[in-house]
């Protein structure tokens, strides 16, 4: 198998993985992008902004909009950090 066969095999493991995630979340009214961010924070520890865009690979202004809305359904709350400048 060449470099260009074994990139297709992973783009279409990865919409086959996104659909049956997306068949899953979609009852619970929730898309895969705040599912990511919710089970990163499922531990309690807090993360940064920037700390959650690095690990998921979220632009950050795209990332704020995802948890903003999060915050309005009560699924996060944000914390102003006090060593933040």
């Amino acid at each position: 198998m060449d470099e260009h066969e074994l990139i297709q095999l992973l783009e279409k493991a990865s919409r086959l993985l996104r659909l049956q995630l997306d068949a899953v979340l979609k009852p619970k009214d929730l898309d895969v992008e705040p599912w990511r961010i919710l089970d990163l924070l499922a531990d309690g520890a807090g993360r940064s902004m920037g700390e959650i865009s690095d690990v998921l690979v979220f632009n950050r202004p795209t990332l704020t909009k995802i948890v903003d809305k999060m915050a309005m359904q009560s699924l996060v709350y944000r914390n102003i950090d006090p060593e933040d400048n």
